[in-house]
């Protein structure tokens, strides 16, 4: 019965559908909202901005846990959280991943802006929108290895899912949704 939503004026919300009432508006900065993703069992969301810097949140106060900073510069265009880990997507064309537990940071750097990016559920794998023919790029984050190069996606990329760790979803700005298999 609870609504958590994220506002363009990068303030977020957690609405209660039966009571029809906000039970908080947080501001989280002065920067315009890019993304949010939410954590597996939807109690902690990492909100994305053009400032570069990911903001962790407890869900049920929409209080700041953490900044996350230092990957990336810029405006970072999507998120996905899995397993205590955190992908970003930056329009600085640096993917970076944060490592909740150590805080360490790693990044790829792409040869374009970085739209979309997707972590497996286990978080062993980060895949993200790499150069100007659409490519997906997916890193082993435990060698920092590039270990898969996926072509064929149509048009600018803006979503990818993982589905299971060899099988992964893509979306883009046209009418067609990619299904890969990493097998």
């Amino acid at each position: 019965n609870l609504l958590f939503l994220g506002l363009l004026s990068n303030e977020i919300v957690l609405y209660d559908i039966t009571a029809k009432k906000s039970l908080y508006l947080t501001q989280l900065g002065q920067s315009k909202f890019s993304d949010f993703s939410l954590n597996e069992d939807k109690t902690q969301a990492v909100i994305a901005c053009e400032s570069g810097i990911n903001y962790l949140i407890d869900v049920k106060d929409g209080k700041v846990i953490k900044e996350l900073k230092g990957g990336n510069k810029d405006n970072v265009f999507k998120v996905s959280f899995k397993n205590k880990k955190v992908s970003a997507a930056g329009q600085d064309r640096i993917g970076a991943v944060y490592d909740l537990n150590s805080d360490d940071i790693q990044t790829f750097h792409a040869p374009f802006l970085i739209y979309a990016t997707g972590l497996s559920s286990d978080a062993s794998l980060a895949a993200y929108a790499f150069g100007i023919d659409n490519e997906i790029a997916i890193f082993n984050l435990a060698t920092n290895e590039k270990v898969y190069n996926l072509k064929g996606q149509k048009s600018t990329l803006n979503s990818i899912i993982f589905y299971d760790k060899d099988t992964l979803y893509s979306g883009s700005d046209d009418k067609f949704i990619m299904k890969w298999s990493l097998k």
